[in-house]
């Protein structure tokens, strides 16, 4: 007989799993009660009815492959088919691991959770490399189990995608059956927690047949409208009144009309109502994640002005401007504001709680905490419903002027009381023996819920530990309601008073949350990114006034999964985590503070639901680099050290700005339209001159790609008669020597400049420098030109345009002036400049002088030459120059992926690296450390050699002190078994962090390992000198602490 956890077949070990035990997660082990999501492994491996899983593979403790013995289910094929299909629908309710392994002694199965109406992958044992390269640890985190399978991980086929989408189709049709949208909504959201009462089993048989109602399908079904009151009423006196009560004013089940029924008969019938087809998967409530039904109540609301016809990709918000908070955001987010702190004895508020996302993830987390401290004393693993209740009033409270959006938190709170009770509280429930809380006071509603009324602030200062919010994002308009009441909470703060940029009320409820936490108390707050990466002067007064209430511990960046997390979000968002300040405290010194920033970037495995922060992607800045003149963090969102150095070095010779001592002139084109209605109609817009008339014309859409100047072609004749302005200097822009560019450039193109002498005007969306009509102005241009263009061009735009770790990567021309320029006078050497000049031209000419079919190639051919001199122009050394064309080359195209498919994730800086990219980041990485020894006076030779995983991508740059090198070790598992007892005797890390704590140094005897993960960013010559830096740094300080003990 098997143990629970084992499975027939070579395949676990094929796969890597074992490689990992605390990611590999067996039925009946001792790990499950303490994991993270224990009651949903529970579910999977202890299910009432059905097939039960053997195992569960997790990565970033999140759980994404499930296995199955085909030894436990049936022999016969249809029943055995039957089996698979209802465990995958169990799986695609709890809307966690995306695939299920289904193994035997001679194949292996791979099924996809998500679609049911894709085939399953069979592999024999002599296919076991095909299923290695695709399913192992490596395949799954590198992607390749991805490709070819958009269809099998769809996000738009996921429980909360369609149930989402079937709420906002069924609020649409109940509403045009004369229900209001608000009463609508709340209806379903009962409907939805009587199902889930019923899914789970405590309104049952046992319940219904000592209170003489019927389930409510059924009831449902024969439009029982007595029926349906009965069975409300039963459950609002056993259950409690708070959730199940309506008003007087409100349409109830009686008023219900037969086709709104019908509507609702279909919605249980687990139809799409969209497409009106029977959906594969059924809801099933009993497996539903509680926070999963929290957030599509808060994307419900925050679609509240959607049509049916719009659905859920509509991308309207409610008027507060909120978000749907994914769980996989929530979680990580709850797990930030705990860690470290007792988390029994928090009080947690949100004070915009929407529909309790946070807050539900939230008290599952103490729940959590309360199991697990009660499973390490040998105590039942489930907490009971008698204290669930009570760390629910104790320790959870909210508040929100919608009053729907709190009902709805009341409704998400009472289904994470009531969920993976223990059987004795089931018996109970199903008896009417326990009642749920009444939250009135914990969840405050409407004018009191108003965060920022005078009453609520008296109530919650000092009150809380943990302040814990995805506050609405919004700019409030001066004469509204809402931003007199903002006006009016900041009328009454003591001086000095909160700095509220542009009236975002983002940034208010970040400032005030400081005055309702008492001393130590920590914000966790999610929050948009403008504030923290602009250089505008009212955005760095927010921020020196958030220094002054808080001591900020971390900013998390997310720019770069933007598209991916919020649904339909224009705005990026960061997450602050920082400790409030003691009012006696504030506004003193930082000179010593310190912060965390981390610049996640988007991993192809975030497509299986990981949300991980790599080592390389965190760094400790002062925190008075939120307040000076550089808006230092959207330089470091991509930049590193060595970056930045190089950009200082390049900066103090000029600037291009500087330029305009020498004649040169800024601007952009013409307007075509500009209708101010502050202005009289009669002066919107004025003749075009005849001389622009008859001067050609250049469209912005018309701007070569693939060329540095202007073909003939690109020109046609100006398309209006009537124009709204023309721009000072129009002879000099349209007209002599002058570099252009749209402005607004993504760094996938680079900076398409051109440079242009001859006649022709453009419009507005054209930026252009326009230089003196010199030989010297001339030269200037074409070089400025090339420059542009080059790889130098896309570096500067990831590290100086704040556009780009933010919203939508462009390059605007009051950014550009910020770009470092050395003018011949500023030059070291500027007869060597000058002859590079000169060398420029000559190319370009001889681009200009090919037939204009041939240009473009021409270019191809000719640009690694001018790259090459525009790199001696500003002297740039060998390791300058690749990390300027590793980061142009890599990071340009692969920014802010607009999906999850294969496709859009697939980029080579997310792809495993080559051998050869390994080797060369070693060569370079002994390089740096030779050359900080001769410069220090240091002796001993370093050799460095790569090991990589096969299953496991898990890679390693291992140096050795001394003449005895370390031999290079490839695509091979038992550098996993090394790499762990390095790290765990150095730093306490074990094998199941190894995925997600990479460029972690372990010193072990002679020998220093640097732990990477096998992705193509962690290992370029970049990566190698900001490595071999830090490292050779933190020898010397061990040398000196050594040195002085």
């Amino acid at each position: 007989m098997k143990e629970d956890g084992e499975l027939t077949g070579p395949w676990v070990s094929e796969l890597g799993y074992d490689q990992l035990p605390k990611s590999y997660i067996v039925a009946g082990s001792a790990s499950v009660d303490l994991h993270p999501f224990a009651p949903e492994l529970r579910a999977i491996f202890g299910p009432e009815t059905g097939a039960a899983g053997n195992a569960v593979f997790c990565i970033d403790s999140v759980p994404t492959v499930c296995l199955v013995d085909g030894l436990r289910l049936a022999s016969d094929a249809d029943v055995r088919k039957s089996e698979i299909r209802n465990f995958c629908e169990r799986l695609w309710n709890q809307n966690l691991a995306r695939i299920l392994l289904v193994t035997s002694s001679d194949r292996l199965e791979v099924w996809s959770v998500d679609n049911p109406e894709a085939d399953p992958k069979e592999y024999t044992l002599e296919q076991r490399q095909e299923a290695e390269r695709t399913w192992s640890v490596s395949g799954l985190v590198g992607g390749e189990a991805l490709r070819g399978r958009d269809g099998w991980f769809d996000p738009q086929r996921r429980v909360d995608k369609i149930l989402l989408d079937n709420i906002l189709v069924l609020v649409g049709k109940l509403t045009s059956n004369g229900i209001g949208a608000p009463q609508a909504r709340r209806l379903i959201a009962r409907m939805i927690f009587i199902t889930y009462l019923e899914d789970r089993g405590i309104v049952g048989t046992t319940y219904r047949s000592s209170r003489n109602v019927r389930p409510l399908f059924d009831l449902v079904c024969e439009r029982d409208r007595k029926g349906l009151r009965k069975l409300i009423n039963a459950l609002r006196k056993d259950f409690n009144g708070d959730f199940l009560t309506s008003t007087e004013s409100e349409t109830g089940w009686e008023q219900l009309t037969d086709s709104s029924f019908s509507w609702l008969e279909q919605f249980l019938s687990r139809t799409t109502l969209r497409t009106g087809q029977t959906s594969f998967w059924r809801y099933d409530f009993s497996q539903i994640p509680i926070e999963l039904i929290a957030g599509i109540y808060e994307t419900f609301l925050s679609s509240r002005n959607i049509t049916s016809e719009e659905g859920a990709g509509g991308g309207a918000k409610r008027d507060q401007g909120a978000y749907y908070t994914p769980r996989l955001l929530a979680d990580w987010i709850v797990e930030l504001a705990l860690d470290g702190r007792d988390i029994l004895a928090e009080k947690i508020f949100d004070g915009a709680c929407g529909s309790g996302m946070l807050l539900t993830a939230a008290f599952r987390r103490v729940i959590r905490a309360y199991e697990v401290r009660a499973v390490s004393s040998g105590l039942e693993p489930v907490a009971d419903f008698a204290t669930r209740r009570r760390l629910l009033l104790d320790q959870i409270y909210g508040g929100d002027i919608d009053e729907d959006a709190c009902q709805l938190t009341a409704f998400s709170l009472y289904l994470a009381l009531l969920s993976d009770l223990n059987p004795s509280d089931l018996i109970e429930l199903r008896k009417g023996g326990h009642q749920l809380p009444t939250l009135t006071e914990n969840i405050r509603r409407g004018a009191e819920g108003d965060f920022f009324s005078e009453e609520s602030e008296k109530r919650n200062n000092e009150r809380f530990t943990v302040f814990l919010s995805n506050p609405p994002w919004r700019k409030l308009r001066a004469q509204e309601p809402a931003a007199r009441t903002l006006e009016d909470w900041r009328s009454r703060q003591s001086e000095p008073r909160p700095h509220i940029p542009k009236r975002q009320i983002a940034t208010a409820f970040a400032l005030g949350a400081a005055d309702t936490l008492a001393p130590n108390g920590r914000v966790a707050l999610i929050l948009p990114v403008t504030p923290f990466v602009s250089g505008d002067p009212t955005q760095r007064d927010f921020r020196v006034h958030l220094l002054g209430r808080y001591s900020v511990e971390k900013i998390i960046n997310f720019s770069d999964m933007r598209r991916l997390i919020f649904a339909d979000a224009v705005h990026p968002f960061v997450v602050l985590i920082a400790t409030a300040r003691p009012p006696s405290e504030r506004f003193g010194s930082i000179e010593a503070e310190r912060f965390e920033y981390w610049t996640p970037k988007t991993d192809i495995s975030l497509a299986f639901g990981r949300l991980a922060v790599h080592g390389g992607d965190r760094d400790t800045m002062p925190s008075s680099a939120l307040i000076t003149d550089e808006a230092q963090l959207a330089t470091r969102y991509w930049g590193s050290n060595a970056d930045i150095d190089l950009l200082k070095r390049l900066i103090r010779r000029g600037r291009i700005r500087e330029l305009a001592k020498t004649g040169w002139i800024e601007a952009k084109g013409f307007h075509a339209k500009d209708e101010d209605r502050r202005r009289s109609p009669e002066s919107w817009y004025i003749d075009v001159p005849e001389w622009m008339s008859l001067a050609p014309f250049l469209s912005a859409n018309m701007l070569p790609r693939d060329l540095p100047i202007v073909p003939k072609q690109s020109l046609s004749s100006l398309p209006f008669d009537r124009i709204a302005r023309i721009p000072a200097y129009h002879d000099r822009l349209f007209d002599g020597p002058r570099v252009l560019w749209t402005d607004g450039t993504h760094p996938i193109d680079g900076v398409k400049a051109i440079y242009a002498d001859q006649p022709f005007s453009f419009q507005h969306s054209l930026a252009v420098l326009a230089a003196p009509n010199t030989e010297t102005g001339r030269l200037l241009a074409r070089f400025l030109t090339a420059y542009l263009r080059s790889p130098m061009g896309v570096w500067l735009l990831l590290l100086l345009s704040g556009s780009v770790a933010s919203e939508r990567p462009k390059l605007h021309i009051r950014e550009a002036l910020d770009w470092p320029f050395w003018s011949l006078e500023n030059h070291p050497r500027p007869d060597a400049a000058r002859s590079i000049l000169s060398e420029v031209d000559q190319i370009l000419a001889r681009v200009e002088n090919s037939h204009e079919l041939k240009q473009s190639r021409a270019w191809q051919q000719v640009q690694p030459e001018v790259n090459q001199l525009v790199y001696s122009y500003f002297q740039l050394t060998d390791n300058e120059i690749a990390m300027i064309e590793e980061l142009a080359t890599f990071a340009g195209p692969a920014l802010q992926p607009t999906s999850l498919r294969y496709g859009a994730l697939k980029r080579p800086l997310r792809e495993s690296p080559t051998i050869e990219m390994m080797r060369r980041y070693a060569g370079t990485l002994a390089k740096t450390l030779l050359r900080w020894r001769n410069a220090t006076g240091g002796q001993g030779s370093i050799q460095v050699a790569t090991w990589t995983g096969r299953r496991v991508p898990i890679g390693a740059a291992v140096l050795t002190l001394g003449d005895q090198p370390c031999a290079d070790k490839l695509d091979d598992d038992s550098i996993i078994e090394v790499i762990s007892q390095a790290l765990g005797n150095v730093i306490g890390n074990s094998e199941d962090t190894l995925l997600t704590v990479p460029d972690v140094a372990a010193i072990d005897g002679n020998q220093i390992y640097l732990v990477k993960p096998l992705i193509a960013r962690f290992w370029m010559r970049r990566c190698a000198i900001e490595d071999g830096n830090q490292l050779a740094l933190q020898l010397q300080a061990l040398s000196r602490e050594r040195m002085s003990a």
